[in-house]
């Protein structure tokens, strides 16, 4: 598996390469979890992959899935902590549906987390889905995360993620699968029509904003305390 790994690895940086204009600015990678329990795992092998072909690591981010239970011999924060010190980004595939859940996202220090599409499924309809993915996304932002909606299949997934603050999103809606990049996007119109559309329909006329703003005078902070700032803002 290990070795399967390496070759799959070397194959998908050599296609990303081959995009026209270089438009795509980042490479996802699923990683195993299971390769780095197995005896002939070293690490590295990624840095001379990438080295031989000219790709750069920033652009370059490892996908732990949680589909695949983590051993309990392995440490998955030191992974991650060696990752994130060669510059590699870190992102959480099918977050909320596998082993080890919060426990993950607390160890990794993840860059990106991606909701899984069960979360994502008739998001519009279940009030008690939105409620899960609100209060994930605030977590996710306090940590400094950014979020993908995963498996978005219809206008009102999309919407109701865009609403309820999802930073990025993928699924057949906006393209299905390619094996072929000359068929991926640059650009996906109907996406930009739409969100377009859904800032006109939330956004307050500025006029009418400008009339309710109001001058506060700054809080000196030179012998200021709590109850000052307190009163402040109430």
């Amino acid at each position: 598996l290990v070795l399967l790994d390496h070759l799959l690895r070397e194959k998908a940086v050599k296609k990303f390469l081959t995009i026209e204009n270089n438009f795509l600015k980042r490479m996802f990678y699923n990683l195993d979890n299971r390769i780095f329990t197995m005896p002939n795992y070293k690490s590295g092998k990624t840095d001379e992959i990438l080295e031989k072909h000219g790709l750069d690591k920033s652009r370059f981010t490892f996908e732990i899935s949680e589909r695949h239970e983590l051993s309990s011999n392995f440490n998955i924060e030191s992974l991650a902590k060696y990752y994130k010190y060669r510059n590699y980004k870190i992102a959480i595939d099918d977050f909320g549906t596998g082993f080890s859940g919060l426990q993950l996202l607390y160890h990794t220090n993840a860059d990106i987390i991606k909701l899984d599409r069960f979360f994502i499924a008739d998001i519009e309809r279940k009030p008690k889905k939105r409620i899960f993915v609100s209060n994930i996304i605030k977590l996710a932002h306090i940590l400094g995360i950014k979020v993908i909606a995963e498996g978005i299949e219809t206008k009102a997934e999309y919407y109701t993620c865009l609403n309820i603050g999802c930073d990025m999103a993928q699924g057949y809606y906006i393209q299905k699968p390619q094996q072929d990049v000359g068929e991926l996007c640059h650009q996906y119109m109907h996406i930009q029509e739409l969100t377009g559309q859904n800032r006109r329909s939330i956004s307050p006329d500025s006029t009418i904003l400008r009339q309710h703003i109001t001058e506060i005078s700054p809080i000196p902070i030179k012998n200021c305390n709590i109850h000052k700032i307190f009163e402040s803002f109430k």
